[in-house]
């Protein structure tokens, strides 16, 4: 098979399609996460100011907002270290964050990384064929 026809093959549609289904269970994931978790996730925080003031902002504003907090929670657990130096954050609560939480804010960031990795790829890909 030439590059030329496995660019017309079904094989590169199915490569090219594929990070798609992932937006829909990544939204489906966010909207769990919001709904099931978000409070016990903020409640974890109580001595954090990075936490309380971003849920005091972004909590009453709707799913979008959120969606947002889910974001900056997960920023915050999976990379606390600028958080902490700040004095945003107490390294201890980080420590203590429940695990059943931390498998859903782990699951949500790889998802998001895989799928923007995907896409990235395969436009660098097309703008290069």
């Amino acid at each position: 098979m030439t590059l030329a026809e496995f660019f017309k093959s079904w094989f590169w549609f199915a490569i090219v399609i594929a990070p798609v289904p992932l937006v829909p269970v990544s939204f489906g994931l966010s909207v769990y996460i919001s709904r099931r978790h978000l409070d016990e996730m903020v409640n974890a925080f109580p001595r954090s100011r990075h936490i309380v003031i971003g849920a005091a902002a972004l909590m009453p504003n709707g799913l979008f907002g959120r969606f947002l907090m889910i974001l900056k929670i997960g920023g915050a657990i999976t990379w606390p270290g600028p958080f902490v130096r700040a004095g945003e954050m107490d390294a201890d609560e980080i420590r203590a964050f429940p695990p059943h939480l931390r498998k859903w804010i782990n699951t949500k960031i790889w998802l998001n990384i895989v799928s923007f990795s995907w896409m990235c790829t395969v436009a660098l890909i097309l703008t290069f064929t």
